[in-house]
């Protein structure tokens, strides 16, 4: 389904290149009939294209999503990740699964940070239901949205994940330690992507693909970038901060790592002060003492690192 849809964009490029030359060179009318023979073939791959994109969601919606033998929270994170690798909209959701408005928000929360899935600001929307009034009311249908149209996450998705890679070969060499992969790739994040002060880009994709992207960006880009190296990479989120950054385990302890602030916005054009480390390894107490506040995070990060970069 992927190569029809390839080859149907293709097409209709190639198609639309036609109808351009013909139409520049041609000025009687066998230029004028040639051109609009183009257009037709435009409008007929067009169609080819719009075809696939809806068979390839029905496959995906028809694909098993929503199946699994866990239940409660782990049966909502299961269903949003089938949900998500197939690009699937519509998913239906047995009350057998027990799965709560509670679990529902918290996978919503997690899977919104998961970068592969270029889902950070994409709409969900799900129905509750109970067959009686005394009975709980667990979900019984989920519908996503994504941050691209469905039938070009796939493309979207290979595209980052090939660029994901190519920084990491870039940054790391095998021979470095944990520290030194979580150090090099804050540093490549740093230096590669630009805070967006449009406020509009938020995945992984615009971080490390399109170069711009805000804290969530931030957050999903270095997420990848440290798993694909090899590192454990977590993220903390404050309501009261409107923000959001990572936590890096480095020999079998977790630290806060804010690469969105270490990260300069130039003002007018002035010199840039280079790379900041100033948010790099950092323990509940020294967050605390830069300011940040009332966040949540899966793991404490008591302790800290031994030494300041």
């Amino acid at each position: 389904m992927h190569a029809l849809l390839q080859v149907a964009r293709l097409g209709t490029a190639a198609a639309l290149g036609t109808a351009l030359a013909l139409g520049l060179a041609g000025c009687g009318s066998l230029g004028l009939a040639a051109s609009q023979a183009a257009e037709a073939e435009v409008d007929r791959l067009a169609a080819v294209a719009e075809l696939a994109a809806r068979a390839y969601e029905s496959e995906a919606d028809a694909g098993g999503v929503g199946r699994t033998d866990a239940t409660g929270r782990a049966a909502a994170d299961e269903v949003f990740r089938q949900a998500a690798e197939s690009c699937a909209t519509e998913v239906p959701i047995s009350r057998s699964l027990k799965i709560t408005q509670e679990d529902l928000e918290a996978a919503i929360r997690d899977l919104r940070m998961t970068p592969e899935y270029l889902c950070s600001t994409g709409t969900f929307s799900y129905e509750l239901s109970a067959p009686s009034e005394t009975e709980e009311f667990f979900a019984s249908s989920l519908t996503m949205d994504y941050d691209y149209d469905v039938s070009l996450v796939p493309l979207y998705r290979a595209e980052l994940e090939e660029a994901a890679a190519a920084a990491v070969a870039e940054a790391v060499d095998p021979d470095m330690s944990d520290v030194e992969r979580a150090l090099a790739l804050h540093d490549w994040l740093v230096e590669n992507c630009e805070y967006d002060q449009t406020l509009s880009r938020y995945s992984a994709y615009d971080a490390i693909v399109v170069g711009s992207a805000t804290c969530q960006g931030y957050v999903q880009a270095y997420k990848m970038l440290l798993e694909l190296a090899g590192v454990p990479c977590a993220y903390a989120e404050s309501d009261a901060m409107e923000h959001s950054w990572n936590l890096v385990q480095i020999g079998g302890a977790w630290y806060h790592v804010d690469v969105t602030w270490d990260d300069p916005i130039i003002i007018g054009g002035g010199e840039s002060r280079g790379v900041s480390r100033d948010h790099f390894l950092k323990s509940d107490g020294q967050m605390e003492a830069l300011g940040y506040l009332d966040w949540t995070a899966p793991h404490a990060a008591p302790e800290d690192y031994p030494r300041s970069f």
